[in-house]
């Protein structure tokens, strides 16, 4: 089934958590999320100043093909990998966005265990996976989508009662999904793909299960 949010009515942060608690995923429009232009552009520009690594193999044995920036990575414990990741957590973790998602995820406080910059190019992809066969603690992810002038892409999740559910993102959207369900980005054919993924928790301490090297093929994207 593709799920498009294009001229929906504008829903409130209890029907958002909801749909949440009912489907384990929800799809959020830009008018839907506590966010300012001014912080989307913010973030943006945080993540075109980021460095990219091409990621070829998940933690989890899965196979991807895309650039990733890393913000928090979480091997044993999160750990603050760029000098850019203040930035983005003043503002995906300011107060008004932190109680948003915790109100929508049903749980609070929460810390954000990882939290990256995927970056694809044509035909690259992020296989299939599901997020708590990395670490346990992955309660949720949201995925902030920055671009619009791309070509394939779409979101897949595999959901155990709803089926296959096809995603398409429209820019300054966000995918907020439960970490137990499997999913994959499918190949971009055109354009750049670029998200912002922040994977939520109420563990704050040491991983539950340590996360296995992550194949690296190259150091920066040739554009």
């Amino acid at each position: 089934m593709m799920i498009s949010v294009a001229n929906q009515p504008t829903r409130t942060s209890q029907q958002l958590a909801a749909l949440f608690r009912q489907q384990g995923y929800v799809v959020l429009q830009r008018d839907e999320i506590p966010l300012q232009p001014a912080q989307w552009d913010q973030l943006q520009s945080l993540l075109e100043r980021m460095d990219y690594a091409k990621v070829v193999g998940g933690d989890s044995g899965d196979a991807h093909s895309v650039w990733v920036g890393r913000f928090i990575n979480d091997v044993e414990k999160p750990e603050l990998l760029h000098d850019l990741t203040a930035a983005v957590l003043d503002i995906v973790m300011s107060s008004t966005l932190h109680r948003f998602f915790g109100q929508l995820i049903g749980s609070y406080p929460l810390c954000v265990r990882r939290c990256q910059a995927n970056r694809l190019l044509t035909n690259d992809f992020i296989g299939y996976h599901v997020d708590r066969d990395t670490t346990p603690d992955y309660d949720a992810t949201a995925v902030f989508q920055f671009s619009d002038v791309y070509e394939g892409g779409e979101f897949v999740l595999y959901h155990p009662e709803l089926g296959k559910q096809i995603v398409s993102l429209p820019k300054y959207s966000v995918l907020l999904n439960r970490g137990d369900i499997p999913h994959e980005v499918m190949p971009v054919t055109g354009g750049v793909r670029l998200t912002l993924a922040c994977f939520f928790s109420t563990n704050f301490g040491a991983t539950r299960k340590p996360r296995s090297a992550i194949k690296i093929a190259s150091s920066a994207p040739s554009y």
